[in-house]
């Protein structure tokens, strides 16, 4: 009876060690697999921060695209302006040149009146200093 029982407690005591053995490697797997969630935090967490940076300086050329777009809408509608008035300037300079032509065209118009006037005038002179020589 003292036999088996020391039997007995033989195997409860190899069963316990066993036991004990399984037990310290589930906690050594354990803390591996807090170890490597840790590690799976900290990518993430870099990752995150990575992101963030990335949306940041997205944000950032957003605006400055945004702000050249703004820039380039003025610029055109400023040269649209420059445009509509270099027209305006254009039609006031035609409309000068034709009035100068006219008034050139007038005055040709005038001088060749005088011409005929002087010519007249020279005519009626002849005339009259012939009337009196002949008299």
């Amino acid at each position: 009876m003292l036999t088996t029982s020391v039997s007995r407690l033989t195997t409860n005591v190899n069963m316990l060690t066993t036991s004990e053995s399984r037990l310290t490697t589930n906690v050594n797997m354990l803390t591996t697999s807090v170890s490597m969630l840790t590690t799976y935090v900290n990518m993430l967490t870099t990752s995150v921060s990575r992101l963030t940076t990335s949306v940041s300086m997205l944000t950032t050329y957003v605006k400055m695209l945004t702000t050249r777009v703004s820039r380039l809408t003025t610029n055109v509608n400023m040269l649209t302006t420059s445009e509509s008035m270099l027209t305006i300037y254009v039609n006031m300079l035609t409309t000068s040149v034709s009035r100068l032509t006219t008034s050139v065209s007038r005055l040709i118009t005038n001088v060749n009146m005088l011409t005929t006037s002087v010519s007249m005038l020279t005519t009626v002179n002849m005339l009259t200093k012939c009337k009196y020589a002949y008299h």
